[in-house]
């Protein structure tokens, strides 16, 4: 395959269609692609990801991109509060064209206890 194209790559994971627990870790997975279509199959691209908050939830948050030498790369992310988080992905310094958003729902143990301890 070619360079990955940021045109053509792609993020998937269940937290896109089930949501988030406020302040619990998730991860997606980002799929490189060429300009031909053609699926990366190596590693060694330049992804950053971060996580916005909608104005219900404020702030922003760096995720943490593993390579895994295939092609793909694991964003780790946590959202620091309720609402709708959108995901901006860079390859190579290029954003990603599709647009990520994430719900987040307050976690059962922040709810009931009114203040979360982060590991």
């Amino acid at each position: 395959p070619a360079a990955a194209s940021e045109k053509h790559c792609i993020v998937r994971g269940a937290a896109l269609s089930t949501g988030v627990k406020s302040w619990e870790p998730f991860m997606l997975t980002l799929h490189t692609t060429d300009a031909f279509g053609n699926e990366g199959t190596t590693g060694g691209d330049e992804v950053e990801a971060e996580l916005a908050a909608s104005k219900s939830a404020g702030g922003t948050c760096k995720a943490e991109v593993l390579d895994n030498r295939d092609g793909t790369y694991t964003l780790r992310c946590r959202a620091t509060g309720e609402g709708s988080w959108s995901l901006a992905v860079k390859v190579n310094g290029k954003p990603v064209d599709r647009t990520v958003r994430v719900e987040s729902k307050m976690a059962a143990t922040a709810a009931r206890d009114g203040c979360v301890s982060l590991p």
